[in-house]
């Protein structure tokens, strides 16, 4: 085999983005079933997620309403094993930058956004880096450059896949050709080059970009990184340091993944966060104080209301099982999870409105609710194919978006404690008992994929490194009651990783908010146009500005239980238009303004009679009233 070399960073006009076919809908457009699917399978996955981006509508908050950024692509040779080059194949490490049109006299400053995953391509932070310029073109308080890879093993570089069906590139999860789909990677890949797509390797592939482009910037690069972005941002620090080079001026970790994850133990981290979030009901008045009963706690609640789905003390079909599972699921939406304590104010106050909800509910959120094991058809069975050099360039730009392959073999080899894996039999007691109340199923269907890929997996020797080494400035951004990546995630790997009385490290805590700080907490009122607290502190913090102050001041979110907004699917799947009072339908104005328009189409000829009958009763009333005063 010749030697790996790396290749030069070549800049030229971008590939296309998106399906032509395909066509984005918002969540207020999504049926309530499409919602369920997409819980189902972005639910076990660590990244930003395409719904929580197009929730913010960046794209209609830029001056334009277009992507005004100047954008060009360079998809870069690297080795597969940066360590043994010569021993290596290559892979292709696309990258996507993003420049001001404005011109400026300020200097450029690079900034890196590595998207989650594992297996999570750049795209989900297109958006966001495109907003971002927008804004910058605007006010010129800083001139950023936006470099927004793809991880390798997916995207628009080197794709994990396998070459089985037509259509079927990704392992899915259960299905029973997914042992298949692992013997055909291992044909093309042995287990230590199968190593090469670990994180170590996607660390090499960024620091060698920064170190190409260094020339163009009088600064070093400031790297921001979201969810499993946090550990890849982690490595980079890391090894930037071994390598004897200080390559990273700023860091940014949102949603911390710590290297002492246990990624098969998902359901425990649901559940730590579904704990906080009964306390945020137990403190707030539109929420717990809802409830008839005198409870103590939101948690003695929720306690008693699953003791009486035991007793069949209201709708018999609803189980306290069921139930943990609807809360596991919609624990990490933002909108979806405001409907959980309503269920359970329907369930217990159980008139006759409440059983139609109930029964619409169940239907909608447990009947039809799809498997979390997806099985290949039987068509998709048929088309089997042989194997071609091309295979990989026809996986569709919407499959390059995310990678279930690539997002398996990191997340059980690098952040789950295979010395302590429990098996299937243990994870379905734990989601039989009560507590938890929070099940999402995710360990059960997690360690059935381990099961057929722990083989394949392996051992990434280089776990201890991070910490006080990187003494540059470093902001963290933590959701409170974030499922995906708990709050103990972010406090534990800190304090012992880092030193947080350092005035170089900034921790911000946001209350009320699911995962990924830069999209999910919102504002009421949008600071400069930039709708989300992570946002204003990450353009404050990557403009040099203090953030001390703002370490207590994001303690002041109030949840909205009450809040309908982004529910208008789940609604219409429960017949039911209010959470916690009557179910009619609310008035439809527009259905009240057609009719309207009908009858004035309709009846003009009376109408206008009317109206001249009107005008002279009040031209004779005038004339007489001038007459009397006469």
């Amino acid at each position: 085999i010749e030697a790996a070399t790396p290749g030069s960073v070549t800049w030229s006009t971008c590939p296309s983005f998106s399906d032509s076919k395909r066509s984005m809908n918002t969540k207020e457009e999504q049926t309530f079933q499409e919602t369920l699917k997409r819980l189902a399978r972005e639910h076990e996955k660590l990244m930003l997620t395409e719904e929580a981006i197009e929730k913010l509508n960046l794209n209609k908050r830029t001056k334009r309403n277009a992507q005004t950024a100047v954008t060009e692509c360079a998809s870069v040779t690297t080795p597969l094993l940066w360590d043994t080059p010569s021993e290596s194949k290559t892979v292709k490490f696309f990258v996507r930058k993003f420049e001001r049109s404005k011109s400026t006299s300020k200097p450029k400053v690079p900034i890196w956004l590595l998207q989650g995953g594992p297996g999570g391509s750049g795209y989900n932070l297109y958006s966001i880096a495109n907003f971002l310029i927008d804004y910058y073109d605007g006010n010129d308080k800083l001139n950023p450059v936006f470099y927004v890879p793809d991880q390798r093993g997916t995207g628009m570089g080197t794709y994990l896949a396998c070459d089985l069906f037509e259509g079927n590139v990704n392992v899915q999860l259960g299905s029973s050709k997914s042992s298949q789909c692992w013997n055909d990677i291992k044909n093309q890949y042995s287990n230590a080059q199968l190593k090469g797509f670990g994180t170590y390797n996607a660390a090499r592939d960024v620091l060698y970009v920064i170190e190409e482009e260094d020339s163009k910037y009088s600064s070093k690069p400031i790297v921001y990184g979201v969810s499993y972005g946090t550990y890849w941002l982690n490595r980079i620090l890391e090894v930037s340091i071994r390598l004897g080079k200080q390559l990273v001026s700023k860091a940014i970790a949102d949603s911390v993944v710590p290297t002492e994850m246990n990624f098969l133990d998902r359901d425990v981290h649901f559940e730590e966060a579904m704990t906080i979030f009964m306390t945020t009901c137990q403190n707030s008045a539109k929420c717990l104080k809802k409830f008839t009963n005198s409870y103590s706690t939101a948690k003695d609640m929720v306690k008693t209301l699953y003791d009486k789905m035991v007793d069949k003390k209201c709708l018999s079909t609803i189980t306290p099982k069921n139930a943990a599972y609807f809360a596991g699921r919609f624990i990490a939406d933002d909108a979806l999870r405001r409907t959980f304590f309503a269920f359970l104010f329907r369930f217990d106050r159980c008139n006759d409105e409440d059983l139609k909800f109930l029964k619409n509910w169940e239907s909608a959120a447990l009947g039809k609710l799809p498997s979390y094991v997806t099985s290949m058809s039987d068509k998709e069975e048929e088309a089997k194919q042989t194997r071609s050099v091309s295979f990989v360039d026809k996986i569709s730009v919407e499959q390059r978006r995310n990678n279930n392959n690539l997002f398996y073999l990191v997340a059980l080899s690098e952040i789950t404690n295979r010395t302590s894996v429990q098996p299937k039999t243990y994870w379905n007691t734990y989601a039989s008992s009560y507590p938890p109340y929070s099940t999402p199923h995710l360990s059960y269907a997690l360690t059935e994929v381990y099961d057929i890929i722990k083989d394949n997996l392996y051992t990434d020797v280089n776990q201890s490194r991070y910490g006080s080494a990187f003494t540059n400035p470093v902001l963290t951004m933590q959701c409170d009651t974030d499922p995906q990546t708990p709050l103990s995630f972010a406090t534990s790997f800190w304090n012992k990783h880092y030193n947080p009385s350092s005035s170089s490290v900034t921790y911000l805590e946001y209350p009320n908010s699911v995962h990924a700080a830069i999209v999910s907490t919102s504002l009421t009122n949008s600071v400069n146009n930039i709708p989300t607290a992570g946002l204003v502190n990450f353009a404050e913090f990557i403009e040099g500005a203090s953030l001390s102050d703002r370490k207590k001041s994001m303690v002041n979110f109030d949840y909205p239980f009450d809040s309908t907004a982004g529910l208008s699917s789940y609604f219409k799947a429960t017949s039911c238009y209010s959470l916690y009072d009557s179910c009619a339908s609310p008035v439809n104005w527009t259905l009240i303004y057609v009719v309207i328009g009908i009858v004035i189409c309709c009846c003009w000829p009376c109408i206008l009679l009317a109206c001249i009958i009107c005008c002279v009763v009040i031209a004779i009333k005038r004339k007489a009233r001038k007459v009397s005063v006469g």
